[in-house]
């Protein structure tokens, strides 16, 4: 007998095939537009992915395919501080799905509290040894309560169990905080261009990919208040053409990149 295959977000066991070429496990659930794999990788094949990706030689040079640049993570560093963080000297945050931590590393040189979750054990590591301080590894670790942002960079693709991870940093937020979340377009100018073989899609450790509409609908039904939808996030990379074509695709709402804000 079939499995019966049931969205993570609404339950629904409705779905349709995605792609015809490339990456052909993706459904769509017909319900709430959530997009996922068919099946997800087991626990020991998502370990596996990640301790190859955080080797050492990997985290040094870049090329983890975890964590976003370093011109990236200033960006959002910034766009934080200006938009979500005016009070930066009283202001609490966290970053769930840290990477080595470098994120949390600016925040806290430009004097912001900050804490980080991480579930890879290598790079909790490194950020032990490199960085100086500790990661939390689970979110059964994670106080309630207790910040006034969480961030989740490019990681909520990644989540095999996306509601009650969404349901933890709902937890650990204080009234009126919010979550700030990013992640691949699955709408986006390539997306559309590339589909079944887009980069995004091809990448195993990438179980949902989502579009504004679910996304939304997604963390609505996670409890928050209200989803905004940013616009004009930081772009990835530096030089003008590239922040010429990044510009130009967010002014159409093709970019490659999702950014939301949900308040609790």
């Amino acid at each position: 007998m079939r499995n019966v295959i049931i969205c993570a977000v609404c339950s629904s066991t409705e779905h349709a095939r995605v792609f015809s070429e490339g990456e052909t496990d993706f459904l769509i659930c017909q319900n709430c537009g959530l997009m996922f794999r068919e099946r997800f990788p087991a626990m020991t094949e998502l370990t596996a992915i990640y301790a190859t990706h955080y080797q050492a030689g990997n985290i040094v040079s870049g090329r983890t395919e975890q964590e976003s640049g370093e011109y990236a993570l200033e960006a959002y560093c910034r766009f934080l501080q200006r938009r979500l963080l005016p009070a930066a000297s009283i202001s609490r945050v966290l970053d769930y799905g840290a990477g080595t931590g470098r994120l949390v590393e600016l925040f806290r040189a430009a004097g912001i509290q900050a804490d980080g979750i991480e579930v890879a054990p290598d790079a909790r590591r490194y950020c032990l040894k490199n960085r100086g301080f500790d990661l939390f590894a689970s979110s059964n670790l994670l106080p309630e309560n207790a910040y006034e942002v969480v961030t989740m960079i490019e990681i909520i693709e990644h989540l095999p169990n996306l509601m009650s991870d969404l349901a933890a940093v709902r937890k650990t937020l204080r009234q009126g905080g919010v979550l700030f979340v990013t992640t691949p377009n699955r709408l986006g100018l390539r997306a559309r261009m590339q589909k079944g073989y887009w980069r995004e899609a091809r990448k195993k450790f990438h179980l949902f990919l989502f579009d504004r509409a679910s996304i939304e609908q997604m963390l609505l039904r996670a409890g928050f208040a209200r989803v905004d939808w940013v616009r004009f996030s930081p772009l990835q990379n530096s030089g003008f053409p590239f922040w010429l074509y990044g510009r130009a695709c967010q002014c159409l709402g093709v970019s490659g990149t999702l950014a939301v804000i949900a308040r609790r």
